[in-house]
């Protein structure tokens, strides 16, 4: 949620240990009048993550929207999370095209992190992702 360099005009709640709510409403001047909004759950068993974009202008709104979590990368921790395809990255760090899932990048069973940068898409996923950090 960190859009147009700046953190300006972002507003945080949180409600007792485990729900907390955040909004960025630019302040500044912007061609993407919008607003974006995260409320987070947190319970024994999971995070519930739920993100909103508003578009506050007159016009379609040029750029993507996405969750961005960083996890520490530890031996024990995995990832999985069903997917039909990856989208590959371009030298300017934005996707170029899908391709049928490889392998070795198929999380669908879980595996560990990756243990070097990843800056990919995929698509075609069911909206859930599982995270492990086993003690």
């Amino acid at each position: 949620m960190a859009r147009d360099g700046a953190f300006r005009g972002l507003w945080i709640a949180c409600f007792g240990t485990r729900r907390c709510f955040r909004s960025i409403t630019p302040r500044c001047p912007t061609p993407y009048a919008s607003r974006a909004e995260q409320r987070f759950v947190l319970t024994p068993e999971c995070l519930f993550v739920t993100m909103t974009l508003t578009n506050r202008g007159t016009c379609s709104m040029p750029f993507g929207f996405g969750l961005h979590p960083w996890f520490v990368r530890k031996d024990v921790v995995s990832l999985a999370f069903w997917a039909e395809r990856f989208w590959l990255e371009g030298p300017d760090g934005v996707a170029t095209k899908p391709i049928t899932l490889p392998t070795k990048l198929d999380f669908a069973v879980g595996r560990r992190l990756p243990a070097t940068w990843r800056n990919n898409g995929y698509g075609g996923w069911d909206d859930e992702a599982e995270i492990r950090f086993p003690r």
